[in-house]
């Protein structure tokens, strides 16, 4: 996720009661972006979980921007915290108020170009393969390249397993795992840098690993045009 991101946030909720899951979307991005990534993530989805919106911050958006996505989309409101208070403190919210097994982070402005993205994110980490999977991206693969890392699969997927951080993008998280070790990022008052700051809890050679789908793909956002 990115680093550094001091203006404020709001996120959307999506919580599935059939897969036990919930989807955490962050409204990252211009409002034309969000419109486009949003219009690209979500009917490509599969795995038909309601939504909920989660408000963490002053007012940022133009007013009725929100209120029309929720429309489009059948979002749900939820109240907001009122403020910015950074990825992990956001996460311990949502953790208590959505109790679930498993975790799907998504930014705004992300476009993925592969359908039914969300179903094999949802299964690696269901399988205990894994407590953290991740679409492909041009920029992580790139990384990984220069960084070493080995191919396995993972719930019959394809997927390819860092060895040093690397950026992260639209991604399934066990809750299990991630619970207890967000503290360990809580001293960042924005949003960004989980890979490194989450990178010492996770074992690469074992079931406590991070995983990149190799066949599931994220558009690098510096590969879309800009619509600023």
């Amino acid at each position: 996720m990115r680093c550094g991101v001091y203006h404020t946030l709001l996120y959307l909720v999506r919580q599935s009661t059939q897969m036990n899951a919930v989807l955490f979307i962050v409204l990252y991005g211009s409002e034309a972006s969000i419109r486009r990534g949003l219009s690209s993530t979500l009917p490509s989805m599969q795995s038909g979980v309601p939504v909920r919106v989660f408000d963490n911050c002053y007012p940022y958006w133009p007013n009725g921007f929100v209120d029309e996505l929720a429309e489009q989309y059948g979002f749900a409101s939820v109240d907001s915290v009122g403020q910015n208070i950074g990825f992990a403190k956001a996460a311990s919210i949502l953790h208590e108020k959505y109790p679930a097994d498993i975790t799907i982070w998504i930014e705004g402005d992300s476009v993925t170009n592969t359908p039914a993205w969300d179903v094999p994110l949802i299964e690696a980490v269901a399988s205990g393969g894994c407590v953290w999977a991740t679409l492909r991206n041009r920029r992580s693969y790139e990384e990984m390249a220069e960084r070493e890392s080995y191919k396995m699969q993972v719930a019959g997927y394809n997927v390819s397993v860092p060895l040093q951080p690397c950026i992260n993008s639209i991604c399934a998280v066990s809750t299990g795992w991630l619970a207890p070790n967000i503290g360990n990022v809580n001293e960042n008052d924005y949003y960004g840098g989980s890979e490194v700051k989450l990178w010492d809890k996770l074992d690469q050679n074992s079931l406590r690993r991070w995983v990149f789908l190799d066949d599931y793909e994220e558009v690098y956002k510096s590969d879309l045009p800009n619509l600023e």
